[in-house]
């Protein structure tokens, strides 16, 4: 049980946030931090895409093009 509890403050705990703004007009979006994001050794990360905004343009994500990748080393993995 106590394990149990320890999971569930650790996950509703506060935590570390910011917001990237990308700005392109093409239907790819490649974003290099600069200065680059530095995170720490040993701790658990999540990333999430909370809202995706479009300005002057129809929604035309379907179940073909709805991808969201992430790579740290520019395509390889």
């Amino acid at each position: 049980m106590e394990e149990i509890l320890r999971k569930i403050e650790r996950n509703t705990g506060p935590k570390d946030s910011f917001q990237i703004t990308v700005s392109d007009n093409s239907t790819d979006f490649i974003t290099k931090f600069q200065p680059p994001l530095q995170l720490k050794k040993g701790v658990e990360y999540e990333i999430a895409l909370l809202n995706f905004e479009t300005y002057y343009s129809f929604p035309n994500i379907d179940t073909s093009n709805n991808n969201f990748k992430y790579s740290p080393d520019g395509g390889s993995n």
